[in-house]
C-alpha cells in the first residue's frame, strides 16, 4: 500500500491586500495525480516516493518533481 501527504495554500496571495493567489498544493510521494479546473483535467505520473508540486494558474495545472513540505515529527 502507498501513502503520502498533501499541503495546499494559495501562492502568491497578498494577505494586506487580499488579492491575488493561485492554488498550489505540496506532495510527499505520489504515484500519480490528477487535476479538474475548468479547462479540462490532466494527469501527472511523478512516481511513488518523489515530492511533486501542482499549480493551478489560468485554468492550466502543471506539475514540478520538487517540494519544501516536510512533516514534523
Amino acid at each position: 500500500m502507498a501513502a503520502g501527504h498533501a499541503d495546499c495554500d494559495l501562492k502568491g496571495y497578498n494577505t494586506l491586500t487580499r488579492t491575488g493567489g493561485a492554488p498550489a498544493c505540496q506532495f510527499t510521494s505520489p504515484n500519480a495525480l490528477s487535476v479538474r479546473t475548468d479547462k479540462g483535467e490532466q494527469f501527472f505520473v511523478p512516481g511513488v516516493g518523489k515530492p511533486a508540486t501542482v499549480t493551478v494558474e489560468g485554468g492550466r495545472a502543471r506539475c514540478v518533481a520538487a517540494s519544501n513540505f516536510k512533516l514534523n515529527g
